[in-house]
């Protein structure tokens, strides 16, 4: 409701587009990772069991010429098939409307819900979440899938009954799960889930990328393509680097989104990831920093003030994102 949203001021911005790209990325990530135990066989490494070669070991699910299940061919259902199909996947669809494209661009074929969950091997969540579709993925749909099967979700945590899924995983029903998002968010340090080798859990980030978020500027209500005033990240400017093998003396300017000078920022002394503003310019604006990965280990740390020593906002943590100004 556009104009009740605006005689309450609440300003109102949609940008579906430029999330679909990152989002199918991050979903077919995902499957891959869940499918061939990337995860777990990063902690089996780095935990010192690697001793030696092993055939049988940490065995994983093929991916070409299996068939995969969308739920919700939309852009983005659509932008995950098409990835897919370059595996010589078989797609099959479950949606309330006809994909035309997506059955004449990759013979994609549209099901009912219940030959999507007996006959996927791979089976990918895009659908909105409303009544219809809140706890779809429950016990009973987790029986009547594969026990190969490998469930990925990039759209919405409480699709899938997360207690259902933490058994169907525990007792095999299913063979691995990928999630970029959860239900609650975030869960529980504690939760069983997040015990499970078998599942990968990422923190809500599918659309986690430079040029994502860049893009996202023109969504924005009034910007006219200007930059989000809670962040922007650019590639073009890169920091000064004084010294790369002592203590870190790099320098960056910050500048508003209006452009404006709002002076220089430079690494706390001891660290690679906490900034101060130490030359406060002429103008009040949102910070915004191009720090180079090479000599930033985290490329967007957290950001403290010498006025006010208050922790700042990190960029790529879409929970803490909100308005920081400087003058």
């Amino acid at each position: 409701n556009t104009p009740e949203a605006t005689n309450r001021g609440i300003a109102v911005g949609h940008p579906p587009v430029v999330l679909t790209e990152a989002t199918a990325d991050m979903a077919f990530c995902l499957l891959i990772s869940a499918a061939r135990r990337v995860v777990e066989g990063h902690v089996y490494s780095c935990s010192g069991q690697w001793k030696t070669w092993e055939p049988l070991g940490h065995l994983g699910q093929d991916l070409v010429g299996a068939t995969l299940g969308i739920v919700g061919m939309g852009r983005i259902g659509f932008a995950m098939a098409k990835r897919c199909k370059a595996w010589d996947m078989n797609i099959l669809y479950y949606d309330i409307n006809d994909c035309p494209p997506a059955e004449q661009e990759l013979g994609a074929k549209k099901v009912d819900f219940d030959t999507i969950l007996s006959e996927c091997d791979f089976i990918s969540i895009h659908t909105l979440l409303d009544d219809t579709t809140r706890g779809m993925f429950n016990e009973a749909a987790f029986k009547k899938m594969k026990k190969t099967a490998v469930l990925v979700n990039s759209a919405r945590g409480p699709i899938i009954d997360q207690k259902a899924l933490t058994e169907a995983l525990k007792s095999g029903e299913i063979f691995a799960a990928g999630l970029d998002v959860t239900d609650p968010e975030p869960p529980s340090p504690d939760d069983p889930l997040l015990k499970l080798p078998n599942v990968v859990v990422a923190p809500h980030i599918a659309s986690a990328t430079v040029g994502t978020r860049n893009a996202r500027k023109t969504a924005w209500p009034g910007s006219a393509g200007k930059s989000f005033p809670h962040l922007s990240i650019r590639k073009s400017k890169r920091i000064d680097v004084n010294n790369r093998h002592s203590t870190p003396s790099s320098k960056g300017e910050g500048t508003s989104s209006s452009n404006g000078k709002i002076g220089r920022a430079q690494f706390l002394k001891g660290s690679k990831r906490r900034l101060a503003l130490v030359e406060p310019g002429t103008s009040t604006g949102t910070i915004k920093l191009a720090i180079d990965s090479y000599h930033v280990r985290k490329p967007f740390g957290d950001f403290t003030t010498t006025r006010s020593k208050s922790t700042g906002f990190n960029p790529c943590a879409s929970n803490t994102l909100r308005p920081t100004t400087y003058t």
